[in-house]
Order: structure tokens, then C-alpha cells, then sequence
């Protein structure tokens, strides 16, 4: 199992706080910028419009963090699973394509239909011999002469 990859509940939970804290930032920085709100959003938006654009979206962001920490619970028993499977997945998709293992199987099979259907036709064919039961007519046989 990875362990290397970045914990996503902290996040989620300094996501929900720190949505309640940027008006408070932004009233701050404004303050110590020495600029107006409108002049600090205006100013945000020319030189970091990204992060502008993170800071105003940001509270819409809570209810999804909210959710992180019940989904990661939720899935843990998948992904680690999954994550035990990762070595069995390699060694399985190093072996050679099987493709060609449909026609070990499509084949043989055809031939078998086209001759029982070759067997069909033979039958129908005028002057061709069934193979079917053999029957015989019994004729009557003579009684032996008495003898005298």
C-alpha cells in the first residue's frame, strides 16, 4: 500500500474553518494594504486571479468538505482492496494478450457446425443414403413337406 500520497481529511477540515475566516482575511489584508475592499477584490483580480477567484468561490466549498471525511471512510475498505491488488494486477497485465484465445475456441466450433450442416445437406440430395435405422421385411417362409 502507497502511503505517500496526501492526507485528504486535514485538508477538508482546514477547508471548512478557514471558509469562515476569509471575510476576516480579507477585511485584514485590506486593512494593511491600505486599500479599500472593492480596491483589494480589484487588485486580487488583476494580479492573482486565480486565487481570486478560489477566495470567492471558497465558501461554496464546505458542504464538499464536509463530505470528504465520511467518504473516506466509506471507501477506505475499496481502496485499500484495491491498493493490495496493485502487485497481482502487474503480474496479471505482464502476460501475453489473449486475444488470440477466442479462435481456439471459434474455430473448432465452426467446424463442428459446418459439418453437421454439410451432413444436412448430404441427406436432402436426391439418390443419398440415410444412415438411419436399418429395416427389414420378413417373407413368409414355406412349411415343410410332411413326410409320409
Amino acid at each position: 500500500m502507497r502511503t505517500n500520497r496526501p492526507a485528504l481529511a486535514p485538508v477538508a477540515k482546514g477547508g471548512t474553518v478557514a471558509a469562515s475566516e476569509i471575510p476576516k482575511l480579507f477585511n485584514d489584508l485590506a486593512v494593511a494594504l491600505h486599500m479599500t475592499q472593492p480596491q483589494l477584490a480589484q487588485f486580487l483580480s488583476s494580479n492573482y486571479p486565480a486565487m481570486a477567484q478560489l477566495l470567492q468561490q471558497f465558501p461554496q466549498l464546505v458542504p464538499v468538505f464536509k463530505n470528504v471525511t465520511p467518504g473516506l471512510t466509506w471507501f477506505k475498505p475499496l481502496v485499500t482492496t484495491m491498493n493490495d491488488q496493485v502487485n497481482n494486477f502487474a503480474k496479471v497485465d505482464a502476460l501475453p494478450n489473449f486475444n488470440l484465445l477466442t479462435w481456439f475456441f471459434a474455430i473448432p466450433g465452426l467446424l463442428l457446425v459446418l459439418t453437421g450442416g454439410f451432413g444436412l445437406i448430404e441427406l436432402r440430395r436426391p439418390g443419398a443414403r440415410a444412415s438411419g435405422p436399418v429395416t427389414r421385411t420378413v417373407t413368409p417362409q414355406r412349411e415343410p413337406a410332411a413326410m409320409v
